[in-house]
């Protein structure tokens, strides 16, 4: 049966590694999370969130580190996750990277999601779980919130400095050692899993990124032609601009670092356009708030980049044949 909040095995990179170094057999971690010796051999096998969850915890225990998951994420390079990584060293702002890490996790871990949260001064790095209930994410939210730090580092180098990390999690005996990997103060205890930097980061290049260079502009160009995804990262390119509440294939070129005639050749190679893909995408959106949330008609319009509620009225009910709160009473 398939995982309803899968998560690929792949992010165990180290994972056996890490507990022989700590004496600890990871046969018999397994072992103890109900999962099998094979786990650790399939890369890109799917597991559940929960079971995920449990794993990590569970070799804390075995291993008598609290800090397990952050020591996993030691490991961690930019370069193990293939054109999305490269992706992200082309982008020209940090902002730029977050619809990258969301379709990320649409692939790799279903059920986690970060977002990006910019106030006048500072800006949220916060992660949420939609599978959590009742779940213990106590070394979860450690690999979440390590690993993003640690990609962060490698992009930015010295640029990037935090002000501050919280953790839910109140287990954690050893503060300072988180404090020291993150250098900054951390709270325990805390509403959410996040970690804050000052707002102005959120424009800073990656250390590596050179404007107009050639060379990359067409390996980029090939890595787009042979994504076997592109839908999928187009979408969540999409998501992302709409909430600055424009969005166009000139915009979602440039995040993807080519020519907007490059991106639509291998849109229409998967038989797409982008017409097509801003309108899915709106529709999909839609429908999500409608069914999920108190939001007015009004505010999904502007959430959708609508001029005004009476265009995205007219547009829902050329998709439905009726108004959204017709199709509300009666999908509910």
């Amino acid at each position: 049966m398939q995982p309803k909040f899968p998560v690929t095995t792949a992010c165990l990179v180290g994972f056996s590694k890490l507990c022989q170094q700590h004496h600890v057999d990871p046969i018999r971690v397994l072992a103890a999370s109900d999962l099998p010796p094979l786990t650790l051999k399939q890369p890109y096998k799917f597991i559940e969130q929960v079971e995920f969850s449990r794993l990590l915890n569970n070799a804390a225990i075995a291993c008598k580190n609290d800090l397990f998951a952050l020591e996993l994420t030691s490991i961690l390079m930019i370069d193990m996750i293939g054109a999305p990584g490269l992706l992200m060293s082309r982008q020209s702002t940090l902002k730029n990277i977050y619809p990258i890490l969301a379709y990320l996790n649409c692939v790799h871990s279903l059920g986690t999601v970060f977002e990006l949260l910019v106030g006048e001064r500072e800006a949220l790095h916060q992660i949420t779980y939609s599978f959590a209930d009742n779940i213990d994410t106590t070394q979860y939210a450690l690999l979440s919130l390590g690993g993003a730090y640690r990609l962060f580092q490698q992009l930015y180098g010295t640029k990037i400095q935090l002000r501050h990390v919280y953790l839910k999690s109140e287990k954690h005996k050893n503060i300072k050692t988180i404090e020291s990997f993150f250098g900054c103060e951390c709270t325990l205890g805390a509403k959410n899993n996040a970690f804050a930097f000052d707002s102005k980061l959120i424009y800073i290049t990656p250390i590596q990124f050179v404007e107009g260079d050639l060379k990359l502009k067409k390996k980029l160009a090939l890595l787009i032609h042979e994504f076997d995804d592109i839908e999928g990262l187009v979408e969540q390119i999409i998501i992302c601009l709409l909430q600055d509440g424009e969005c166009n294939k000139q915009q979602v070129a440039n995040i993807l670092g080519v020519h907007p005639r490059t991106f639509q050749k291998c849109l229409q190679r998967k038989g797409l356009t982008f017409r097509a893909c801003l309108e899915q995408t709106r529709r999909k959106i839609a429908e999500e708030h409608l069914l999920n949330s108190s939001i007015c008609v009004g505010d999904i319009a502007v959430l959708l980049g609508f001029k005004h509620a009476g265009a995205f009225i007219k547009t829902f009910v050329r998709w439905h044949g009726i108004t959204p709160l017709q199709w509300k009473k009666q999908t509910q």
